[in-house]
């Protein structure tokens, strides 16, 4: 099993051990520094898992959750899953601002559902 797998299953179980509570970052970070990209590959594969940061006295901590009940559909799979609409990306100030001159004429894409 490679290292990448390991440390993703680590994080996974750590997800469902919480019970879809949440798992601060530094406990995902005592078994994978990389623990976003471990993350990314778990929500690859259809896994919904959310984060929310907070700041405490300047410092940001963040935290992740396993959304319980349906799997998403991973990209690519062919296998019969229960799947659910991702949820609509509301507009940000970014959405907003006038063009620049890097925008090269280029809307920025917006998902609006």
């Amino acid at each position: 099993m490679s290292a990448r797998r390991n440390q993703r299953q680590q994080i996974l179980n750590m997800l469902i051990a919480a019970r879809g509570g949440e798992v601060p970052s530094y406990e995902l970070a005592k078994c994978a520094l990389q623990y976003c990209a471990r993350i990314s590959e778990l929500r690859a594969q259809g896994f919904r898992i959310t984060s929310r940061t907070e700041r405490h006295a300047g410092v940001v901590h963040g935290f992740f959750r396993l959304e319980m009940g349906m799997r998403v559909q991973p990209a690519g799979s062919s296998s019969p899953q229960m799947t659910t609409k991702p949820k609509a990306k509301s507009a940000t100030v970014s959405d907003l601002r006038e063009p620049t001159l890097f925008d090269l004429g280029t809307p920025p894409h917006r998902d609006l559902g």
